[in-house]
Parts: structure tokens; C-alpha cells; sequence
């Protein structure tokens, strides 16, 4: 299959090289590329390649802009957006192309998967707490944070953005969620727009408890989702594969790609239920604006 990847900073480089593993991979890009093909606008890169499926992995605030292109070109592939899907909330663009997802890899952990086979299985989420903090310098180890659109709340960055796969997590489990709370706060000597830790209380339809704790400020990173559920309590680690329950411990073997390779290998046949669509992506970002609102409130 012909894929073309628009964007080549750190996410668009990664999809570029495991893309390339099985497909034949051209770069959208305004920067010089060694390795792939490279065309300056997708207008280019469909007239001479007939790709069949496109990622969208351009700074957050080019998003829309890439996505009204491709409306324009009348683009019938598939089409993968990296999370999140826009910088604030926008309209989508109509689109003729035959899938569409946003870049939520997590929900193909094999550890999530575990998790919501219990959910599926009668076992009703009582309390659950999802937690990551990583600093953010370690995000792009071979480039200063300061100089990224991470850092940048008009660019689309900012934790909220950067780390919304908690907040996709959540609802991923638990269906829809009513927000009751937020705290945020600024430590240490961190240069980036907006708060260093964000601390989120909600509730689902079924009256679950929800916690979700995201900062860019940790070392060792650390990424983890705590539930209790009827007859069990669980502790998963994303970033070790760690799945324990009561009296019983499992480590899923978790390559550092393999989640991506999966998302991509849905977008590509069709979807299945674990693949984040256009709707669970503009859910996020309305958790996002809602989350900064009260924030906002709390902070008057």
C-alpha cells in the first residue's frame, strides 16, 4: 500500500519508519528528508503517488487546515489524525474517505484491552484513577523543548493536549463523563505555556469515580490506571506491561511500536471497536475546553 505521512517532526518520523516496514511511505514536509520521498504539498504527493492511506501528523494547530485539504482533494482512503485531533474545538471538515481515526494508540495496549475485557465481562468499574507524568524534555530527547510546539498553548501543546490520552482512556472504559472538579498548578523551573499538573474529578453515567492526574514534570516516567471494580481491584502499568489483580500478577510483553503498528493495521482494514474515531476525538477536545474552563473558574 502507498501511505503518505504529513508532517516528519518526532510522532511523523515514528510512522514514517513503521509504516515503512510493510508500505511504501512518501513525507509531506517542508524540511529536507534522507530517508523517504518528500513532497512539499499533498496536492503533490496524491498527484504522484495514488496513496491509499494518509497520516496527518503535522504540528496540532495544522490539523484542521491538513484536514480541509484533504476535503478539498476529495481524498477516498483512510485517513489516521495523531491526537489531538485539533489545538481547540473546531467543526470537521466533510470528508469522503473510507475511515478515519485519531491517534489514540493506547486503547491497543494489550494491558487496556485486559481491563476492558473485565468491564465487558459484567465487572463495573467502582473507582478508577489514571495517572502519568513525564518529563517533558524527555519527550524529544534530540530537540529543546522550549523550541516545541509542546510547549506552545497556540500550537496545540500543553499537557492537556500533549497527554489527552488519559482523558481518551476514561472514556474508552467508561463511556461518557461529567466533569465535578480541577486543580492545576506551576512547579519548578519548567518554560512551558500553561500548568505543570492537572488534576481532574468526574463521574460516569453509572456513578464510577473518576480520578485522572497528568503533569510534564516526572522522572522516571510513570503511566498507570488504578480501578476498583466489583470483585477485584486492578493495577495496570503502561509503561512495564504490569496487569495484577488480586492473588494473580501478568506482565504483557510490550514492544516500544507495537501499539502504533496495531492502530494502524485498523485504520487500514476498516476499524474495529478499539480504533478512536472523529467523534471520540472531538469528545476529548470537548473535555479539554471544559477542563480549561474550570480551571479558569478556579482560578477567578
Amino acid at each position: 500500500m502507498k501511505v503518505v505521512v504529513i508532517g516528519y517532526g518526532s510522532i511523523g518520523s515514528r510512522h514514517a519508519r513503521i509504516l515503512a516496514e510493510s508500505h511504501e511511505v512518501s513525507v509531506v514536509s517542508r524540511r529536507s528528508i534522507d530517508d523517504f520521498t518528500r513532497y512539499m504539498t499533498l496536492e503533490a504527493a496524491l498527484d504522484h503517488t495514488d496513496a491509499e492511506y494518509l497520516v496527518i501528523a503535522s504540528a496540532t494547530n495544522e490539523h484542521f487546515d491538513c484536514l480541509s485539504e484533504v476535503s478539498r482533494l476529495g481524498f477516498e482512503g483512510s485517513v489516521l489524525v495523531e491526537k489531538p485531533l485539533f489545538e481547540v474545538q473546531r467543526p470537521i471538515p466533510p470528508l469522503r474517505a473510507r475511515q478515519v481515526g485519531v491517534g489514540y494508540n493506547l486503547r491497543f495496549h494489550p494491558a487496556v484491552a485486559k481491563l476492558s475485557e473485565l468491564v465487558r465481562d459484567s465487572q463495573t468499574i467502582r473507582r478508577i484513577e489514571f495517572f502519568v507524568g513525564q518529563h517533558i524534555a524527555d519527550w524529544r530527547p534530540n530537540r529543546s523543548y522550549t523550541s516545541s510546539y509542546s510547549s506552545r498553548l497556540d500550537r496545540g501543546g500543553g499537557i492537556l493536549r500533549d497527554l489527552s490520552h488519559e482523558l481518551d482512556l476514561a472514556r474508552f472504559l467508561l463511556g461518557e463523563l461529567t466533569l465535578s472538579a480541577c486543580q492545576s498548578g506551576r512547579r519548578g523551573s519548567i518554560d512551558v505555556e500553561g500548568p505543570h499538573e492537572v488534576n481532574v474529578a468526574a463521574h460516569s453515567k453509572n456513578g464510577a469515580e473518576v480520578s485522572i492526574t497528568m503533569n510534564c514534570l516526572d522522572r522516571p516516567a510513570q503511566r498507570w490506571i488504578r480501578a476498583e471494580l466489583d470483585t477485584e481491584s486492578v493495577f495496570v502499568d503502561l509503561l512495564t506491561g504490569q496487569f495484577n489483580t488480586r492473588g494473580h500478577k501478568m506482565t504483557f510483553s510490550v514492544e516500544r511500536d507495537a501499539t502504533y503498528r496495531a492502530m494502524h493495521a485498523s485504520v487500514i482494514s476498516g476499524g474495529d471497536w478499539r480504533l478512536a474515531s472523529l467523534s471520540d476525538g472531538e469528545a476529548v477536545m470537548g473535555m479539554i475546553t471544559d477542563i480549561e474552563t474550570l480551571m479558569a473558574e478556579v482560578r477567578l
